[in-house]
């Protein structure tokens, strides 16, 4: 059995104090040096080497003083045979780079990088004079979890550090955390080691570890680290979460007879919990939850930033409510992954989370607000992308709020885990419960996240909202995979539906990602057709249908793919046709034919334009009063087309001044009602190509007064 002193394997111990062995070195050939011919000698012409402070597989460490500044710095080596190696070589020099683009108290800094006139690579760095977190454990066995808390924080705020960075260590363990006091008493912890660090974005990376060599300290290493599979930061969460459970237990999560045997149990095993290992540790289930976060098997379940991982111990010990406690300690269950505890976690979710909405239902009385219906005529929707609707106000009470989505939230988790535990149990052949069932389930959570996704959007946390879509459309893809065609009608629907939340989220968010709301509407669209086309009827009223191809064609426009925005404007009349009696609104006509004159315009096809614009004002006129400040937009874009065709047809300037007559006593009508709507980049380039054409026309003093509105039009 491997025991935890051997957890410093492949690392170094800065602290000299420790180290009582005389001064003898492994030369790489299996033969001790008694003396080290570097102790007591001057090192590239400006360090005196004082004591070697530790071995390592790839390298030595030694204490050293410079000789002008008197100052100790730790200077580490590449063993002498290794110096021949490429791959020796380059991964010590990538530890001077990837440490040298770190800048933090938590991270032992490199002040030299160096090949010395015998050919031997050395790095300097800062001293550390203290002890590992492995030589603590050695000395105490575990941590209090106060004690343990403080290392843990300033430990994870150094590695997130690197990650911003795009570095990842790859061998985070104890021997790799050193511990100091200053003169206060204050615990400070500085990361060492970055012999096997990756930049994330570096091809030189890629080639140092071929497909299937794994690299780090088997005790500590993530599931994905023993396959040899690429790595991100996740593994470095994994291989924390390990030095965690040690800090706390005493010992290392999983421990066998051999390198292959330990990293077999990292793939497949999850470690006891803390109680079944050291029953007299007092409880810490909150602690022990991050814990088995960090140690999630796939790296999807653990924590996907080390960001997340430190909110999550700095609020440890802040209040929370009954069913955050309930839905902390099922969670914990679900991590530990016994079969017979997930069944009961997962009864145990859909119970509470059933009671809870019954109650917040009962509290609020409707959840009708689950839906939201979009909004084709928000803030300029021609000219400019749509505004989302502002939040449905549910309720004045946060408190029944907050109840309803924890309801929600425990169903869904409940459903999960009872879907994750009958998919086990079918792949290996002893089936709990029948396929129509597990459709069902896969079918539920799907409408669930669909449900939840809305929440969020409404709320205009589009990033979350986002995340919450996709796994919906993932979820809709599983269940038609294994449905018959009748089945897939309802679920195609569900899919359209999650395509369009997605893109809307995509729209909206700040800064919006128009790309991505495109690909997002574009998919949805081509569902619509897949149902059409195969005859079958679709639940999206025409309405939300002419909201999905008008916003798909803006997120086109939005990146000036105008040709292929006003391809997908084309289907519009289509669907006005076929549903007359539900789009009978001349406003639809209006929206619609205006958009597709914006796109002729800016394809400068300026006949076009200006004929669909004479059919889209004849459609605003229909309501009157109604669409003011689009008749004006109209005519304004009317007035620029008619000067930009005589100039073109006679080279003079246009003496008709209808359309911007026209344009002006419209603008004027809105004024009037309300200045804040001309208060837009369109009205004030609107004025000011009416002063300009003024100018032309040496009217002056109107002109003057047209360019002056201009400037008050800006937004």
């Amino acid at each position: 059995m491997i025991e935890s002193k051997e957890r410093d394997s492949g690392g170094f111990n800065q602290n000299a104090e420790k180290t009582n062995a005389p001064p003898q070195i492994n030369d790489g050939s299996g033969d001790m040096v008694k003396s080290d011919p570097l102790i007591n000698s001057l090192f590239a012409d400006k360090y005196f080497i004082e004591q070697k402070l530790g071995v390592g597989g790839m390298s030595v460490v030694y204490r050293a003083r410079h000789e002008a500044l008197n100052k100790q710095f730790a200077i580490k080596t590449l063993h002498t045979h290794l110096t021949s190696k490429a791959s020796s070589l380059m991964r010590f020099k990538q530890e001077a780079q990837a440490a040298s683009r770190l800048q933090h108290p938590g991270i032992v800094a490199i002040h030299d990088y160096g090949v010395t006139e015998e050919g031997i690579p050395y790095l300097v760095m800062d001293y550390v004079a203290g002890e590992s977190l492995a030589d603590l454990l050695n000395e105490s066995g575990s941590l209090n979890e106060d004690v343990a808390l403080e290392i843990f924080k300033q430990t994870v705020a150094a590695i997130a550090h690197a990650h911003h960075r795009g570095i990842v260590h790859r061998d985070i363990k104890p021997s790799n955390i050193m511990l100091n006091y200053d003169e206060q008493h204050n615990l400070h912890v500085k990361i060492v080691d970055f012999g096997v660090a990756k930049f994330v974005e570096s091809e030189e990376s890629a080639k140092l570890t071929q497909t299937g060599e794994a690299l780090g300290s088997p005790l500590y290493m993530s599931p994905e680290q023993c396959l040899g599979q690429p790595l991100d930061s996740r593994s470095d969460i994994y291989s924390f979460g390990c030095v965690m459970y040690e800090a706390l237990v005493g010992e290392p999560p999983l421990k066998a007879d051999g390198v292959f045997k330990i990293m077999m149990k990292h793939i497949n095993d999850v470690p006891p919990g803390f109680k079944e290992v050291r029953p007299d540790l007092p409880d810490s289930g909150a602690l022990e939850r991050i814990v088995f976060k960090a140690l999630a098997k796939d790296p999807s379940k653990r924590y996907q930033r080390m960001d997340d991982l430190l909110a999550d111990l700095d609020g440890l010990h802040k209040n929370t409510n009954f069913v955050q406690r309930v839905k902390n300690r099922f969670e914990l269950t679900g991590l530990r992954q016994t079969s017979r505890s997930i069944k009961f976690a997962a009864g145990i979710f859909v119970l509470l989370g059933a009671l809870t909405l019954a109650c917040a239902n009962y509290a609020i009385n409707t959840v009708q607000t689950l839906s939201v219906e979009p909004d084709l005529f928000q803030e300029n929707p021609i000219w400019q992308p749509y505004s989302d609707k502002p939040p449905i106000k549910e309720t004045d009470d946060e408190e029944k709020k907050s109840l309803l989505g924890d309801g929600q939230g425990l169903l869904l988790q409940g459903s999960e885990l009872s879907l994750s535990t009958a998919l086990k149990d079918q792949e290996m052949g002893r089936p709990t419960e029948s396929r129509e069932q597990i459709l069902q389930r896969l079918s539920d959570i799907a409408y669930s996240k669909i449900t939840q996704a809305r929440s969020e959007r409404r709320h205009h946390e589009y990033d979350l909202a986002e995340s919450t879509y996709t796994e919906a459309i993932a979820d809709i893809n599983s269940y038609i995979e294994r449905t018959s065609d009748v089945q897939r009608a309802n679920a195609l629907d569900k899919l359209l539906v999650s395509y369009m939340g997605k893109g809307d989220c995509e729209y909206f968010k700040s800064p919006p990602n128009y790309a991505a709301a495109s690909a997002s509407y574009g998919e949805a669209v081509k569902q619509l057709h897949k149902t059409k086309n195969g005859y079958s009827w679709t639940q999206l009223q025409p309405r939300d249908q002419l909201y999905l191809f008008l916003r798909s064609a803006d997120s086109l426009t939005m990146q000036g793919r105008y040709a292929e925005a006003a391809e997908i404007r084309q289907l519009i009349p289509e669907l006005l046709r076929s549903f007359d009696r539900e789009l009978r609104d001349g406003s639809y006509r209006a929206l619609t034919q205006s958009k597709v004159a914006e796109e002729a315009f800016r394809l400068k096809k300026f006949s076009d334009a200006k004929a669909l614009y004479k059919g889209a004002l004849e459609e605003w006129r229909k309501d009157n009063d109604t669409f003011i400040r689009e008749q004006a937009m109209v005519m304004a874009r009317l007035a620029e087309i008619e000067t930009i065709e005589s100039a073109n047809n006679s080279g003079n300037v246009s003496d008709h001044d209808t359309p911007f007559l026209d344009f002006e006593t419209l603008a004027e009508k809105v004024r009037k009602d309300d200045p804040k709507l001309l208060h837009s980049q369109f009205f004030s380039d609107a004025y000011q190509a009416y002063a300009h054409h003024l100018w032309q026309h040496h009217d002056l003093l109107k002109s003057i007064k047209m360019h002056a509105l201009s400037v008050e039009s800006k937004p």
